[in-house]
């Protein structure tokens, strides 16, 4: 019960076919026949308990959707990670549909001056335009009283392992993503916003749309 909705479908659809096809290899390996009606009402029988595990199954799924964690307009899908800050998880927001990364601020940090930093670097970033910084969609407190930075899901890989899996890169393309990198700090830096831990596994590599 405690699934999706239509892989609970498949499971009941592929149960359901256990009477007519255990009936046929009985009466494949010579078992005795059953009458029209003995059969039909046991796969009505069969229908009724299907129907009633996948609605509550529907049910079951409907409750798990609406108690699930919500943050501002965004509901978590899947942790990515964990760091001193906090958790990192794929979300979605409800109403655009639109998949985003979820950085969940830890308990930890919630003193006043973390707090203070926070929204200060969040305003900062969500004034940011420079197309190689990752964009900040929102950002806010849950009703648990956790904040939260929602931000832009990138896909790709960081620098480490960009290296670690293929290789040292050749030198244009080295040159071209340390530039990127540049330009997006540059803007950082004229806000007051600076980036305290540049490293390759900070640095992500992907594509926007058809621009890599």
């Amino acid at each position: 019960i405690p699934d999706s909705l239509k892989r609970s479908l498949r499971y009941s659809a592929l149960l359901l076919l256990t009477f007519p096809v255990g009936y046929f290899l009985s009466r494949w390996t010579g078992g005795a026949p059953q009458y029209a009606n003995e059969i039909w009402v046991r796969i009505s029988n069969d229908l009724i308990v299907m129907g009633a595990a996948w609605t509550t199954a529907a049910t079951v799924h409907q409750l798990r959707e609406a108690i699930s964690e919500k943050y501002g307009s965004y509901r978590l899908v899947r942790k990515l990670g964990e760091g001193g800050f906090g958790e990192v998880w794929e979300a979605r927001h409800q109403l655009l549909q639109r998949p985003a990364a979820l950085k969940l601020i830890s308990p930890s940090l919630h003193d006043a001056i973390h707090l203070q930093r926070f929204l200060r670097e969040a305003e900062t970033l969500s004034g940011l335009q420079c197309p190689h910084t990752v964009r900040l969609f929102d950002y806010g407190r849950s009703e648990d009283g956790t904040f939260y930075l929602a931000m832009e899901l990138l896909q790709g890989l960081d620098l480490d392992l960009l290296v670690k899996n293929y290789g040292p890169q050749p030198p244009e393309r080295v040159a071209s993503l340390l530039a990127q990198v540049c330009l997006s700090l540059q803007e950082a830096h004229g806000q007051g916003l600076i980036h305290r831990d540049i490293k390759p596994a900070n640095l992500f590599v992907c594509q926007v749309g058809l621009q890599a």
